[in-house]
């Protein structure tokens, strides 16, 4: 399938917005969704920043012609039965890693503040702990998770020293605890 450039936009975000918010969206949410987007699309050709980045002329925009819900459909069609959705990009975005699932696509004002938007988005990516990224959550010490084991850990631990300081094992002396030979 070629062509339609916005469609496909439209329905690659739609299936990142189920991924980034964890939750299935139901058909009224999913038209509300695509409507926003399409919306948000053709309002680039009158957009200053994308007409200085893109261009003005039917060449630049060739593929963005009118879009209809249908073509984003077929666009969806297409990503679920070819295998889009066992690619790495697919697979890197974690299941709810998103937050509420409300989307600003409120464009910064200034160059400056998109310069500075941008900043901001890259150093969250390079935050963001995935397969394929230098940060990998097994050597992620201190991720909610690994504080969440630790704790459970150190309980199991504190347990099993009291049972041996009761059973006679260990000797508690103070701060100190000191291992008795009980052979």
């Amino acid at each position: 399938m070629s062509g339609k450039t916005p469609a496909l936009i439209a329905a690659v975000f739609s299936f990142v917005m189920v991924r980034l918010t964890g939750q299935q969206t139901d058909t009224k949410q999913y038209n509300e969704q695509v409507r926003r987007v399409l919306s948000v699309l053709r309002e680039l050709r009158e957009d200053e920043a994308a007409l200085a980045r893109i261009g003005e002329g039917e060449e630049a925009w060739k593929g963005w012609e009118e879009v209809r819900k249908k073509d984003v459909d077929d666009w969806l069609k297409e990503i679920s039965n070819h295998g889009w959705l066992r690619m790495a990009w697919w697979e890197n975005i974690i299941d709810g890693s998103g937050a509420s699932g409300e989307v600003e696509i409120e464009p910064p004002e200034s160059e400056e503040e998109r310069e500075d938007a941008d900043e901001e988005e890259e150093s969250k990516r390079l935050r963001e702990v995935r397969a394929g990224s230098m940060r990998q959550e097994e050597f992620d010490y201190l991720s909610e998770t690994k504080r969440e084991q630790f704790a459970r850990w150190k309980k199991l631990m504190l347990v099993k020293i009291d049972e041996l300081v009761q059973s006679g094992i260990l000797e508690e002396e103070g701060e100190d605890t000191e291992m008795r030979d009980v052979s």
